[in-house]
């Protein structure tokens, strides 16, 4: 398959996508966890299939970065992208992201990106670096799941031309994998740290309205990176009952086996606990795969306190 169709075409009955659409399973709660989100540019036909940190020509201290902050118990999400046509392999554009900051940095020398993310997960702000402004990464890496190339590229495309066409002040990049491949196509938005997923062309306008303003479209959300499966789902559950746009913070979250609660404040003051179970998934994960369980966590209801 072509790493860059045109438009999805019609949808095979046997991809991940499709069969995870059919077996009902939810998009919300379905981000990474991950503390640390990091992409570097890398021109797409260098890029590893599987792991991001393996593809042609980079460096070793970014494996050993990234086995540093494993020891402290950590994980460093690490992602490539591409805008345009770029293939500069010597000097690289940066972003770092962690909740609450969110950094870029432009024509870094590659020997020195280990160490602007070292300092960036020691809490400090790289010298050189600039607050991120608004940026939208699509998943197109087609060479672990087709569904990513096909979906994803159709998304990059729709949303490269409606931005140019808007002269919107927000920038998209093709990206490695985010995760999720069965929920193509998928995008992060940054800096707010939302993950999307199942967006289709259709879908640009709402898309970009949503980042441009600082709200979160729903009906694609599938949770904000950094937090955990439960946190996410209640953001959603809240955000859904109460049209609230503003921030939420988790207060606890309590697990009983298959069932678990969590509790909520919003930034107006108001608190609120989610009640949610855990429900089980049939599906690949990947196209080719042979289909797995997927054990999801689902919201039930909503109450103040």
């Amino acid at each position: 398959m072509s790493e860059h169709p045109s438009s999805p075409g019609p949808a095979r009955a046997d991809s991940c996508r499709e069969l995870c659409l059919r077996g009902g399973e939810p998009l919300v709660g379905s981000a990474a966890p991950t503390p640390f989100w990091i992409a570097l540019s890398w021109p797409k036909p260098r890029w590893h299939p599987d792991k991001a940190l393996l593809s042609d020509g980079l460096p070793e201290s970014l494996r050993q970065l990234e086995k540093e902050v494993a020891r402290t118990g950590q994980k460093l999400g690490f992602r490539l992208f591409q805008r345009g046509t770029t293939t500069s392999t010597e000097r690289v554009e940066l972003v770092l992201w962690r909740a609450g900051a969110a950094f870029g940095a432009r024509e870094v020398a590659l020997e020195q990106s280990a160490e602007i993310i070292r300092a960036f997960v020691a809490g400090e702000r790289p010298e050189g670096t600039e607050p991120l402004g608004r940026e939208l990464f699509v998943c197109t890496d087609g060479k672990h799941d087709a569904c990513c190339a096909s979906h994803g590229y159709a998304l990059y495309t729709a949303l490269r031309d409606e931005l140019a066409r808007r002269g919107a002040a927000v920038r998209v990049a093709e990206c490695s994998h985010l995760g999720g491949h069965r929920f193509a196509a998928t995008c992060a938005a940054l800096p707010a740290g939302e993950l999307y997923g199942r967006l289709e062309p259709a879908d640009v306008p709402a898309l970009i309205d949503a980042v441009v303003r600082g709200e979160v479209l729903l009906p694609r959300f599938r949770g904000r990176l950094g937090r955990s499966e439960l946190a996410q789902i209640a953001e959603s559950m809240v955000r859904e009952r109460t049209r609230h746009g503003g921030a939420i913070e988790v207060l606890d979250t309590r697990q009983e086996d298959t069932r678990a609660w969590v509790s909520v404040r919003l930034d107006d003051g108001r608190s609120f606990a989610t009640h949610c179970e855990q429900r089980s998934y049939h599906g690949p994960g990947s196209c080719g795969e042979a289909p797995g369980v997927e054990k999801r966590w689902v919201a039930l209801d909503l109450h103040e306190q």
